[in-house]
């Protein structure tokens, strides 16, 4: 009997060799052509990529070399673990056969895609796929519906997909697609082992140029322009198979969305600390919409980092958007990112914002609401209209959504403009929550931050905070245009308390230590260093959580009727709450002069720190005469006194006596008091004879 030849591990492909004779030699006697030496047509030499495919082996040695050419073939099935690498990345052009119906999916109508993967140890190198390549089909129309695509619903599951140097343009609805499990049935495993690197995608009309589903990935080193939506995760089976991705070094421009980084594994990560890391993501080019989105993370499945990208924004574009990321103990985490926008827009919600963490499904066309969980740190955020929104807002039967944020070392630039403003915290329900909101802790609030630290400056408003939660301290909020620090809604507020503190917030007791220097103007509604807006017809100070806390941070001066002035609250309207910005106490007293003769004024002068509110100051004299009683209205923290000292007649002539004054303050709308002395050293005086009438003696 005849023996075949063993089947060859490398095929070459030439689509100039349409038409050479069953064992032809392609390429001349050895050493062959440019990739190789071929033996014969139609045993290693072919003409299309599909014959080729037919005859490479499928033990894992086979490689398919193609030489530059255009390549019309459509949906080439690669069911074998193989190499197929071109002869250069732009001359190996690959096209569609047909016409693609277009439909935003993935099998409907008829389906014209480049390379199907069906495989695992696929590896594909130095080609171009482009769904304009066949000049027969319609002009300018996208023929191509995805241009790598698995194959999924097989019951196999593909793992280590390797595609690198690769350029993928003019497609209708995925550049690349990962993706091989069930769509129904009982759920398959996820794919392993997958590399996305140093591809280009262009022009991609509808959907993601990278689709990762279900299958661990390192995208890296890639370019994508002009494109719909960039890279996007997800598990679509159960939790357990969320893809670990790693997404560094990545260029995007000119999209609607950059990374929708959804159902990502915990570890996952996009960017990293290296500067080769970093992902760019440019919103600002002409074909992008006026709200796009950079970077969004939502459903997280454990903690995943978002770490040292660039995203450069404009008109009503967000940076950063973290939505339903339910973790506590493994929250999201952005760090040392840098933002920036030019011509920021935050007319509509969700818009013109650095980053926005919020429950709200709306913001990423999502029906329904989940709380979110994020560490927030070492970001620059610039020229946002508004830098962080941390945006409570769950229309749900259950409410409010638990939000939780911690900021720290982020420095958060505004661009000065009208309703500017650096840090928002957000509930739209506030502390009618009566118990907690679905997934918080029943303290009546949803949404709680943090801010343990950094800048917060040249925007109209530096913090507002309405109807949530908010523990501040070690944060400079200096050099905001209008305000510092707003509360309203029925905010709850801890920027500072006296030691020991009370946890009233549940985040911990804030040691103050923030900055309000900047601010010298008289506190009004819309200006000042801390304008407290929540109503309370209360007058006065009532305690925590109804004051805000503001004990030991830095204002323009120390003298309290200084601070007082650039402080809004109780003591300038009594139908908004307290500022407690200080801690009672420091009473001086000084008198003009410690001794005095009877029968002239002991002249007392006395001064005390507090915040701005009514006091009494009661003066007992220590001679048995009534006290002095002075009113002190709020905002005015000296006081001033004199008292005279009668003659003393039974006092022997030598002696002098030494009397105690003593002081107490009382907070009007407490029993709070502070208490001093001081003493007075009253001298006796020789009495004085007065003669009258004629003083001559006979």
């Amino acid at each position: 009997p005849a023996i075949l030849p063993p089947t060859p591990s490398i095929i070459f492909v030439d689509d100039n060799w349409v038409g050479l004779g069953l064992g032809d030699d392609p390429d001349g006697p050895f050493p062959g052509g440019a990739l190789g030496d071929a033996v014969g047509f139609g045993i290693d030499a072919f003409a299309t990529i599909q014959d080729a495919l037919a005859a490479v082996p499928g033990d894992g040695t086979g490689e398919i070399r193609i030489y530059d050419g255009l390549y019309l073939e459509s949906n080439s099935l690669i069911d074998k673990p193989i190499l197929m690498t071109g002869q250069t990345e732009a001359g190996v052009v690959i096209g569609p056969a047909a016409e693609d119906d277009n439909i935003d999916s993935a099998t409907a109508g008829t389906t014209i895609n480049g390379l199907v993967v069906a495989s695992d140890d696929v590896r594909i190198r130095n080609l171009t796929i482009d769904g304009e390549a066949n000049g027969s089909l319609t002009p300018g129309k996208h023929n191509i519906r995805t241009g790598i695509i698995t194959a999924f619903d097989t019951g196999d599951v593909f793992d280590n997909l390797d595609i690198q140097d690769v350029t993928i343009q003019n497609i209708y609805r995925r550049g690349i697609q990962l993706f091989s499990g069930a769509t129904s049935g009982p759920a398959t495993a996820k794919s392993t082992g997958n590399v996305i690197d140093d591809v280009t995608i262009d022009d991609v009309s509808v959907n993601f140029a990278i689709a990762v589903f279900e299958s661990d990935t390192d995208i890296t080193n890639n370019t994508i322009t002009n494109a719909a939506a960039g890279i996007g995760t997800n598990y679509l089976q159960t939790p357990t198979n969320a893809p670990l991705v790693t997404i560094t070094g990545n260029d995007l421009e000119n999209i609607v969305e950059g990374v929708n980084a959804s159902g990502l594994a915990d570890g996952s990560v996009i960017g990293g600390s290296n500067a080769s890391d970093a992902n760019t993501i440019d919103l600002t080019q002409a074909n992008g919409t006026v709200f796009d989105a950079g970077i969004i993370v939502q459903y997280a499945e454990g903690e995943v980092t978002v770490e040292g990208n660039t995203v450069e924004a404009s008109d009503g574009d967000t940076a950063i958007i973290l939505f339903n990321n339910a973790s506590p103990s493994q929250q999201v985490v952005v760090k040392d990112n840098i933002l920036n926008a030019t011509n920021s827009d935050g007319s509509f919600l969700g818009e013109g914002t650095g980053i926005l963490v919020t429950d709200e499904g709306d913001f990423v066309f999502d029906p329904s609401d989940g709380a979110s969980y994020a560490t927030i740190t070492g970001n620059m955020i610039s020229n946002f209209a508004r830098g962080v929104d941390v945006y409570g807002a769950s229309g749900e039967a259950t409410g409010v959504k638990a939000v939780n944020v911690t900021l720290n070392s982020n420095t958060i630039m505004g661009d000065m403009s009208a309703d500017s403003i650096g840090v928002r915290v957000f509930e739209d329900d506030g502390s009618a929550d009566n118990g907690g909101d679905e997934g918080s802790p029943v303290d009546g609030f949803a949404v709680e931050v943090s801010i343990l630290g950094g800048t917060i400056s040249k925007s109209e408003t530096g913090l507002l905070v309405d109807g949530a939660t908010l523990l501040l301290e070690n944060t400079d909020l200096s050099s905001n245009t209008a305000i510092g620090l707003l509360a309203q809604g029925g905010a709850v507020v801890d920027a500072g308390q006296e030691a020991p503190g009370t946890n009233f917030t549940t985040l911990g007791i804030s040691t103050g230590g923030n900055d309000f220097s900047s601010y010298t103007t008289l506190g009004t509604t819309t200006n000042g260093a801390i304008v407290n807006l929540n109503p309370d017809a209360v007058t006065g100070p009532q305690g925590f959580p109804d004051d805000l806390a503001a004990n030991g941070n830095t204002f323009f001066s120390a003298d309290p009727a200084d601070i007082e002035f650039v402080v809004y609250h109780d003591s300038d309207n009594n139908n908004v709450a307290f500022v407690d910005w200080a801690a009672f106490g420091t009473l001086v007293l000084n008198l003009v002069s410690n001794s005095i003769d009877e029968g002239s004024d002991a002249q007392l002068s006395g001064s005390f720190i507090n915040s701005g509110q009514a006091h009494t100051v009661t003066i007992v004299w220590g001679d048995g005469e009534p006290n002095t009683v002075i009113n002190l209205p709020p905002g005015d923290f000296d006081f001033n006194a004199d008292h005279t000292y009668d003659d003393d007649e039974d006092t022997p002539l030598i002696n002098a006596t030494d009397f105690t004054i003593d002081v107490t303050v009382k907070e009007d709308a407490t029993t709070n008091t502070i208490n001093d002395d001081t003493t007075v050293t009253v001298n006796n005086v020789a009495p004085t004879i007065v003669l009258t009438g004629d003083p001559t003696v006979d």
